[in-house]
């Protein structure tokens, strides 16, 4: 069988035709979750992406997408979600020692009311204070304020100064009372940890817009070049991250299914000879 993530896939911002202003980051995944750029009186830049193009972040810019059911992953038994983006080092100053000065978020679902509380039912950040260490981390917070953080030092200070592109992944999933989360850097496990929950407990709810670059009502944000940011409904298996980090070159699409082909046709009517070829990438 071969990887199909197109029917999983909540959202995917692929910033390859970006313009400021609402609808100016587009969702490629058909859901129609596209994305406010916020300049913060800023230029807008952008360029040559992994895959397409891309767009840097500068001086507390950040990216709004407006709230949604699709982001309420309720987490309940079997449940789970994940989230995938790409990101290279704009030569901030920040990444070029300690990556222990602050949080550098990624993607985050927080309510600017109440920042960095535990009114976010998650979020994905390269860690500093005040949520966690050095690494690759996450948070992810129930309705009864129960909280799974990932924090760790499994990275190397200069790990992501180096200006080339890094993939980075948080798994979450749920197998009864326990809630695993896992992240992952350019194909291999960062920090992991799980968490135990009430048998009908969910994950927090909100009505919070969805933040990319920053944590909202917060400093935490990001200074980088962004790609290829997507969000699905399930945890990703090994052979989904594998197939999707593709050796550091990424991928075009969501599957690597292609249609069957009529390669030799011969006949007609009730004669007619058919041969189909069916076609798997890889």
């Amino acid at each position: 069988m071969g990887i199909d993530l197109t029917n999983n896939c909540v959202a995917w911002w692929k910033f390859d035709n970006v313009v400021s202003g609402f609808g100016g980051v587009v969702d490629s995944s058909g859901n129609d979750h596209h994305g406010m750029v916020n300049l913060n009186s800023q230029s807008l830049v952008t360029g040559t992406g992994l895959i397409g193009n891309s767009i840097r972040l500068h001086d507390g810019q950040d990216i709004t997408v407006p709230s949604d059911s699709d982001f309420d992953f309720t987490l309940g038994p079997g449940g789970g979600f994940s989230c995938l983006c790409w990101i290279k080092s704009a030569g901030m100053y920040e990444w070029e020692g300690d990556l222990n000065v602050a949080t550098h978020a990624l993607i985050s679902r927080m309510a600017a009311s109440d920042p960095g509380s535990t009114a976010c039912p998650w979020m994905f950040f390269i860690g500093g204070p005040p949520f966690g260490g050095d690494g690759l981390c996450a948070t992810i917070t129930f309705e009864s304020y129960n909280q799974l953080m990932l924090s760790g030092t499994p990275l190397d200070e200069a790990y992501f100064a180096d200006e080339k592109w890094h993939c980075c992944i948080l798994n979450v999933s749920r197998v009864g009372n326990t809630v695993t989360a896992t992240t992952y850097i350019d194909g291999s496990q960062c920090v992991t940890g799980s968490a135990t929950v009430g048998l009908t407990e969910s994950l927090m709810a909100t009505t919070a817009d969805l933040c990319i670059g920053t944590l909202a009502g917060t400093s935490f944000d990001i200074t980088a070049w962004l790609d290829s940011f997507a969000i699905f409904d399930r945890a990703l298996t090994s052979d989904e991250r594998t197939w999707l980090y593709n050796d550091g070159d990424g991928q075009e699409s969501l599957s690597d299914i292609v249609a069957p082909k009529t390669i030799f046709q011969q006949g007609s009517g009730s004669s007619m000879f058919r041969k189909t070829l069916f076609q798997q990438g890889g």
